[in-house]
């Protein structure tokens, strides 16, 4: 095991995952990756099956089956190495947690039963108590099937009880002791789930009692990851923080190990990062620097090491990450992508002469930073906005690797070629957002410059209109965008979308009066200093912006658009007719004399 180093816990012993009578698996770091690995050593008899069996899982990719990268045997000792799957079994998780929402439970069982199927097809099988349960966003979680979990043959308990009893146990709503109380629909789907076996009936009957659509999870029925219960068994971080650190946003979307934070005796706001101690994972891999080296790179304020955990305070501004605008922005147009890609591009350019930082590029260590929003939320930014009407911004690079990021998954959801993606983009065919960022990043990840090169040259012909190709390097919200006196809105130096129907934002008379001048830019720290309201309006706004990206339902409607003129019209008339119907009542009793200003 010569590439891997096996974590360990607190008392010094090796950190174990998983175990049982044959094998047992441990946490490990895979050098070369930089990566959490799962190292499953096996020492029963049945070595040959083991070894087949893994080569099977090598050749598997599913989104919920743990990827098997390699099978050893080495002095006699086999072993497997996989990705590591932090989450919480469905074991462990039905001893902490019950009342769980019956759709949601019905959508871990689906993705458990997708993965079945997956390996029944191989002559493989797994365990539904072993399985994993991920949180992978805001209310958003993942079944994963983790291989340790994984054995050939089939299963031997009776699959349709197996799930059946998961199933209650979950939505049950008594205490362990108590009978069991669930809902009266699931009495009679488990009825009905105990006598199957097949699959595909399976599937079949649960796909048929799930009607929540895209429901997100609460807080209360969350999973606990591995490496959250091993780093934060006596104090968590927010423990660690100076009294005057005050939690803003908990769970950024694409982590459960970032905080934001506000320093109230300086004003400052902390992106507060955790990232595993060095008894897990060697600290020299991590990148950790103080140094401010290159102004593209995320300051890193201080470095707070403890044996549980190691704590970053990053200097944060208002923005979102790549990720985080991957994920809202499913109807973005291609065009603005590779405008989005190119700015990336050219910020990453300056970090040729480290090659060590390369490893860090990830969609979500690259982060979108905007000094004033412009009138807009972040959400709206990062979902409906055209990147036209964005207000200047900066793209800033992490230069660490996070939990997130030291995981096989991210370095293997690069599916195809990018000849192939290249070839489905000049055909019309659909290409996320997604895909494009993930090659590029995969490409100067792998220090593939002049490939990545290559491939956004090759976007430019395929993806923008013959009047765009010209204008990639010159549109630059930041540079190449100025203030219109007259109507002090931004001009772009190339019109992206002239037919998207939206009208440019101007500043009201109720702004200007307090103290929003339509040139904000010339005016704008004279009238902050001289108005106080508006002074307060900015603050409001600083708070605004930070805040917005813990809203957590897309679909809630604080996301929707503000009302049209014609319903705030209709409003104000709604209004009005309210305010006369009461002064006609007053009216009508003061002639009838009945009011009782005219009593006594």
């Amino acid at each position: 095991m010569k590439d891997y180093r096996i974590a360990m816990s607190e008392s010094s012993e090796e950190l174990v995952t998983f175990s049982d009578k044959d094998k047992i698996t441990y946490l490990g770091f895979a050098k070369d990756k930089k990566s959490l690995v799962e190292i499953t050593d096996f020492n029963g008899d049945q070595g040959e099956e083991f070894i087949e069996r893994s080569k099977v899982l090598i050749n598997i990719k599913h989104p919920h089956l743990a990827i098997v990268t390699s099978i050893n045997n080495e002095d006699n000792k086999i072993y497997s190495v996989s990705e590591f799957i932090d989450g919480e079994d469905f074991h462990s998780y039905s001893k902490r947690v019950h009342a769980v929402p019956p759709d949601q439970v019905i959508k871990w069982i689906i993705q458990f039963l997708e993965g079945i199927r997956t390996l029944r097809s191989r002559g493989l099988s797994a365990s539904l108590e072993s399985t994993r349960l991920c949180v992978t966003g805001m209310g958003r979680t993942r079944v994963v099937i983790p291989e340790c979990a994984i054995h050939k043959g089939q299963s031997k308990m009776h699959l349709g009880d197996e799930i059946s009893q998961t199933i209650k146990v979950l939505t049950n709503h008594q205490e362990p002791s108590e009978p069991m109380v669930y809902p009266p629909e699931i009495e009679d789907l488990v009825n009905r789930l105990s006598q199957m076996d097949r699959i595909d009936a399976i599937l079949l009957e649960l796909r048929s009692a799930d009607s929540t659509g895209n429901a997100l999870l609460g807080d209360a029925f969350y999973p606990r990851s591995f490496l959250e219960r091993e780093m934060f068994q006596r104090f968590r971080p927010e423990h660690a923080l100076p009294a005057s650190f005050v939690g803003m946003q908990r769970g950024f979307f694409h982590s459960n190990y970032q905080s934001l934070f506000e320093d109230q005796s300086t004003q400052e706001t902390f992106r507060v990062t955790v990232v595993p101690p060095e008894r897990i994972v060697p600290q020299e891999v991590l990148g950790l620097s103080l140094r401010d080296e290159n102004s593209n790179l995320i300051k890193i304020k201080e470095i707070d090491e403890h044996n549980d955990f190691c704590i970053l305070r990053e200097v944060y501004v208002t923005g979102f990450s790549i990720q985080e605008f991957i994920e809202r922005s499913a109807n973005r147009s291609l065009d603005e992508v590779i405008i989005l890609i190119q700015r990336v591009h050219d910020v990453l350019e300056s970090f040729d002469g480290n090659p060590a930082l390369s490893e860090s590029f990830f969609e979500s260590n690259i982060i979108i930073e905007f000094e004033r929003l412009g009138g807009y939320g972040l959400n709206s930014l990062a979902s409906v906005v055209p990147l036209k009407n964005w207000p200047p911004f900066e793209i800033k690079v992490r230069q660490h690797l996070t939990i997130p990021t030291m995981n096989i998954r991210s370095h293997s959801e690069i599916i195809g070629d990018s000849d192939e993606l290249i070839g489905r983009v000049e055909q019309g065919l659909g290409v996320s957002a997604g895909q494009i960022f993930s090659w590029y990043l995969y490409l100067r990840r792998s220090s593939l410059k002049n490939a990545a090169i290559s491939f956004l040259e090759r976007l430019n012909k395929s993806i923008l209109p013959s009047g765009y190709k010209s204008s990639i390097k010159e549109f630059d919200v930041n540079e190449s965008t100025e203030t219109n006196e007259e109507t002090g809105m931004l001009d772009t130096a190339e019109d992206l979308d002239q037919e998207d129907g939206m009208e440019p934002l101007k500043v009201s008379p109720i702004a200007i009066a307090l103290g929003y001048n339509e040139n904000r830019e010339d005016a704008e720290d004279d009238d902050k200093e001289s108005n106080p309201i508006a002074k307060q309006l900015n603050k409001r706004e600083e708070e605004d912006a930070i805040l917005d990206f813990s809203l957590l339902n897309d679909d809630d409607p604080i996301f929707e658009e503000p009302a049209s003129p014609s319903r705030r019209t209709a409003i104000i008339l709604a209004i009005i007719v309210m305010i006369l119907a009461i002064a006609l009542a007053l009216f009508l009793a003061h002639l009838s004399g009945r009011a009782f200003w005219l009593q006594g």
